[in-house]
């Protein structure tokens, strides 16, 4: 969670500063969600994210190097430098990739489930959306072709409350996404999304009963993104109050977990401090490997010329 909350606030003061183009959205709040359920990824795991990624992505094992060059468009990336920070893919690491048109994923989520059903793997298709995403049809015809043929899909549904500027209460007619999921017949479970502890627990049972042959199986995160939706040279406008968004604050996973441990006399105050320098430093080379990298070279890429 560290890595990735000192990733993305890196991320932001870069594309705010104007040493990286393009836009980024922050995962900031989210951690976490990712980091409960990428502690049941397992080698042969395949896991699909969305525009909102960056966390996913170094849950699945990515190296924050390739993933920052990524975003600098440099060669070092794991897309080359031509996918950025909506892009992302890591085939080695089972990250199929990011998706920059929301809902977009859940369907590439089912083909990739449907491939390793036919082939007879017992392993899991992981599939990060937001709750933003069930105003798309496609996110429904996904569940449904996923629990018709019983395909091995964990779908994770983090839910923040506000898609972009509108509040999931004006555009759900259900309370939870959980609901949407059991008019599907898919089990779900719907947890605290800033208690990765919990987090962790559900999503094993989530993964152990599909690994058993079962069917697919949904996650509803309730999680709090309190950084910008998005941020380009400026972020975007927020359209929560100062009210909600410093309550957002006091339920920061990272936080909490800390106290966690401490009380329970599993790390001291000074180990914590270590490991959040070590996030930082890991970054600042992140950084450091991105500016190093040469840019694409467009033909080599691609295999042809622009034209």
């Amino acid at each position: 969670m560290l890595l990735m909350r000192r990733f993305d606030e890196a991320a932001l003061s870069l594309v705010q500063s104007g040493r990286i183009r393009g836009t980024v959205h922050p995962y900031i709040g989210q951690e976490g969600c990712a980091a409960g359920v990428g502690a049941v990824f397992e080698p042969g795991d395949l896991m699909v994210s969305n525009h909102r990624g960056h966390g996913h992505c170094i849950a699945a094992g990515v190296e924050v190097d390739r993933m920052m060059a990524e975003l600098f468009g440099r060669a070092g990336g794991s897309c080359h430098g031509m996918g950025g920070s909506m892009h992302i893919a890591d085939f080695e690491r089972g990250m199929l990739g990011a998706n920059g048109i929301v809902g977009a994923g859940v369907p590439h989520a089912v083909g990739a489930a449907l491939s390793l059903a036919l082939d007879g793997h017992d392993r899991v298709v992981i599939a990060f959306f937001g709750d933003g995403a069930t105003g798309q049809g496609v996110v429904f015809e996904s569940m449904n072709l996923a629990a018709l043929w019983s395909l091995p899909v964990l779908f994770v549904c983090e839910t923040n409350g506000i898609a972009s500027a509108s509040a999931l209460t004006e555009v759900l007619a259900v309370e939870t996404v959980a609901e949407i999921a059991a008019a599907h017949g898919i089990a779900s479970e719907r947890v605290e999304g800033a208690d990765v502890v919990e987090v962790r627990a559900s999503a094993q049972r989530a993964a152990d009963a599909i690994r058993s042959g079962g069917a697919p199986r949904l996650i509803e995160c309730v999680v709090d993104r309190w950084g910008p939706h998005a941020s380009r040279l400026a972020a975007m406008p927020d359209h929560r109050s100062a009210e909600d968004l410093a309550a957002a604050r006091r339920r920061d996973p990272i936080a909490r977990l800390r106290e966690a441990l401490i009380a329970d006399g599993t790390l001291a105050s000074p180990a914590c401090d270590e490991l959040d320098r070590e996030a930082r430093e890991a970054v600042e080379g992140a950084i450091a490997f991105a500016e190093m990298s040469p840019y694409p070279e467009l033909a080599k890429t691609s295999g042809r010329g622009p034209w």
